[in-house]
């Protein structure tokens, strides 16, 4: 489970939403926590890794110990130490997958992208089947740009993973960015089904809306982003932009506005909020 917190730390939002045309586009940082995880305090953190070191005094040669003290560390962002740790249980078992698809997660955070391929490939080659992997190193795909490869990547976390909301927000991003509108939103319904308390598929699945004309749902959408991720100035400006297609002034207005109170300086809220003033006079 550990790990699995890492993973979903690391990865589950995905590094950037796509816009559309006329608009700046936002970036959402990949650390935002799409779930329902709270962070460890210092002190929890502290007291699980003394665990974990007591556990692995006590078994020396278990190279699971140092794969969950390895994980540990890295949720803590004790970088060095989680790398050492992860080559601690290769040393001891070359063939454990899940060791280096977590020092995988590592060097991607230190953007060590080279080490990282070459540990998501090597898990991989060991375990074929091993959603994790192919989710972790889909989204590196995604930081280099390598769209089609980061598509078969989710497809294949899917394959083996069904029920992974991150490989169907991420997959969602694609398609929206390829214009793949109803693809889009088919995923984004997907990861709302498995995280509705999430923030990010609604905003991505109200940019699915705007681009098939169905602003009103749109507009919903962008309200339930913004009321759940604080300071989404971004989310704000698009439900102004569906107000506005739906030709509610007044509305537009205020969501522009609320944008602003957030941003003071977004182009695209202050030029929506230009032309609704212009219509309204």
């Amino acid at each position: 489970m550990l790990f699995m917190k890492l993973v979903f730390r690391f990865f589950l939002l995905g590094f950037s939403l796509s816009f559309l045309p006329g608009c700046q586009a936002p970036v959402i940082s990949g650390e935002q926590n799409y779930t329902t995880l709270s962070p460890l305090s210092s002190q929890q953190h502290e007291n699980n890794l003394l665990s974990l070191s007591s556990v692995i005094e006590k078994n020396p040669d278990d190279p699971s110990a140092y794969n969950m003290r390895g994980t540990a560390h890295g949720d803590a962002r004790n970088y060095a130490k989680a790398i050492a740790d992860f080559s601690k249980a290769l040393e001891i078992d070359p063939s454990y997958y899940q060791a280096f698809a977590n020092r995988a997660l590592i060097y991607v955070r230190l953007k060590q992208f080279d080490k990282a391929l070459a540990d998501f490939d090597q898990a991989l080659t060991l375990s074929t089947e091993y959603p994790i992997a192919y989710f972790g190193r889909g989204m590196l795909y995604r930081v280099q740009k390598k769209q089609a490869l980061a598509l078969a990547d989710f497809n294949k976390t899917l394959e083996y993973a069904p029920d992974h909301a991150g490989a169907y927000f991420n997959r969602g991003e694609i398609y929206l960015a390829r214009g793949e509108n109803e693809l889009a939103l088919a995923d984004f319904n997907s990861a709302i089904d498995l995280q509705p308390n999430s923030f990010a598929p609604y905003y991505g699945r109200g940019l699915s809306r705007i681009a098939t004309g169905n602003y009103k749902e749109a507009y919903d959408d962008f309200y339930v982003a913004a009321r759940r991720k604080k300071g989404f100035y971004q989310a704000w400006t698009y439900r102004g932009l569906a107000a506005e297609k739906q030709d509610a002034p007044e509305e537009a207005s205020r969501a522009y506005q609320r944008a602003l109170s957030i941003n003071p300086h977004y182009k695209p809220a202050i030029d929506g909020l230009r032309r609704v003033k212009v219509k309204s006079s």
